[in-house]
């Protein structure tokens, strides 16, 4: 064997390795029951969303962007809410945190909701979506702040 198929080898070794280890990293933190601080970033993360949503419905309403980057712009929050709202639905948590997930993973699904009707709304849609936004970023920041 020469010293290029077994560099080869090793490295093809190494790389499996490395991605078994991550494969196993991921999955075990994928099982672990979601914490207190977990919960609080996944609330600051659908706040942010809801924060961002808000501003660009109210600047799409003024006329300030383009309908290409509202819709753009509307359907990444979206998925960012949805990808989260996602994960909370099928999180795990001690039995003393199961209501204020219940409740944030309901705020996740309004806001996917809310962010859904304003992708796929018109201008009318945008103004009354930047109130409804306005409220749960209120609320996720009522959930975050109770979590600390």
């Amino acid at each position: 064997m020469s010293n290029k198929s077994r560099n080869f080898w090793i490295e093809a070794v190494v790389l499996v390795l490395l991605v078994a280890a991550g494969a196993a990293a991921f999955t075990i933190s994928s099982l672990a029951p979601l914490n207190k601080d977990d919960l609080k970033i996944q609330a600051g993360d659908l706040r942010a969303f809801a924060a961002a949503g808000r501003l660009l419905a109210i600047q799409f309403s003024r006329g300030e962007t383009t309908e290409t980057f509202y819709r753009n712009q509307t359907e990444l929050i979206e998925d960012k809410a949805s990808a989260a709202e996602s994960s909370l639905r099928d999180a795990k948590t001690k039995p003393e945190l199961r209501q204020q997930l219940a409740e944030i993973t309901f705020l996740a699904h309004q806001l996917s909701g809310t962010l859904d009707e304003m992708h796929h709304g018109s201008n009318a849609a945008a103004a009354a979506a930047a109130g409804e936004l306005d409220s749960l970023t209120h609320q996720l920041s009522t959930q975050e702040d109770r979590l600390k």
